[in-house]
């Protein structure tokens, strides 16, 4: 997972697959932008505010946003003052996710969803859910550094 320890939000993926973040930095504001890839948010501290597409979620820790290709969003706040702006972006390529899917699996549902219905884009997790989201997303980092024979394999069972 890369750290970034910056607010700056990539608007280009440079990786063909998927790229993970892990930011903590102070709240800054972010203008309204879109990307063309698949976007996981997840905050890590104790809360915010963000837009998509019009609407207003308010987050608290363990939230998770789901952001499809072209739905405008940005964070509008984050609190306590003061506090650290922490969270895990994970950023997929449709491409990457559709290859994955079939009829009984389809993995673009949970974004489908996040378009289709007010609300759609914020799941909240009960504490069993968060634990074992971050458990593989943990995974998925380590992964990424490790080269062992089939890494690439389990690479990609994680962020399946």
């Amino acid at each position: 997972m890369e750290q970034a320890n910056m607010g700056h939000i990539p608007m280009e993926m440079k990786r063909p697959d998927y790229e993970l973040y892990h930011y903590k930095t102070a709240f800054e504001p972010v203008e309204l932008h879109f990307h063309d890839f698949y976007e996981v948010f997840i905050l890590l501290s104790s809360a915010a505010v963000y837009q998509i597409d019009g609407h207003q979620y308010t987050l608290t820790p363990g939230s998770i946003l789901l952001i499809s290709p072209q739905e405008l969003h940005r964070p509008l706040s984050a609190s306590p003052a003061g506090e650290l702006y922490e969270r895990v972006d994970i950023y997929i390529r449709p491409e990457y996710i559709a290859m994955r899917s079939n009829h009984r699996n389809n993995l673009l549902a949970c974004f489908q969803r996040s378009i289709s219905c007010y609300g759609g884009n914020l799941l909240q997790a009960g504490e069993h859910t968060r634990q074992r989201i971050m458990d593989v997303i943990d995974n998925l980092r380590n992964q990424v550094n490790d080269k062992e024979f089939g890494y690439q394999l389990l690479e990609e069972a994680y962020l399946t």
